[in-house]
């Protein structure tokens, strides 16, 4: 009997190690460009993209412009990108950097709020596989 247990342990182990448990699905490398409507590229702002696994869940993946107002997005590493698919898209104005003594109103968005929820933002792209190049710039309004 131990000889069968043993048999079985191992067996488990085998299959443990050829990595039998969930993985991520592959992402493919997505950049693009924000700017404000007269070019102005839009720096510090967030880039989120919402698309669906091949099971069906929901998947995001996020960046960060740059100076430039590049983005570049990361779904579980650094850089990876997004899933393949449809993908609703919003973007975030910067952080508005108060100091603690600030006592008058608050400053203004930059950016008109429809773009922050997947609902009223407009905009959707869809990832593809190499050899596409998955770049979307993204045109942004100011608040109305």
């Amino acid at each position: 009997m131990n000889r069968h247990l043993l048999a079985l342990a191992c067996g488990l182990l085998a299959l443990l190690a050829t990595g039998c448990g969930p993985r991520n699905p592959p992402t493919y490398p997505v950049t693009g460009k924000v700017t404000l409507e007269d070019g102005t590229p839009l720096a510090g702002a967030q880039v989120e993209f919402e698309g669906k696994t091949p099971a069906g869940e929901t998947i995001n993946a996020s960046g960060e412009t740059g100076p430039d107002g590049v983005y570049m997005l990361t779904t579980f590493e650094k850089g990876d990108g997004a899933v393949a698919g449809e993908h609703r898209v919003i973007v975030a104005p910067p952080a508005n950097v108060t100091p603690s003594n600030f006592s008058g109103p608050p400053p203004r968005d930059i950016i008109d709020r429809k773009f922050r929820s997947y609902e009223s933002s407009g905009l959707s792209f869809t990832v593809q596989p190499p050899p596409a190049k998955n770049e979307y710039d993204i045109t942004v309004q100011a608040p109305k």
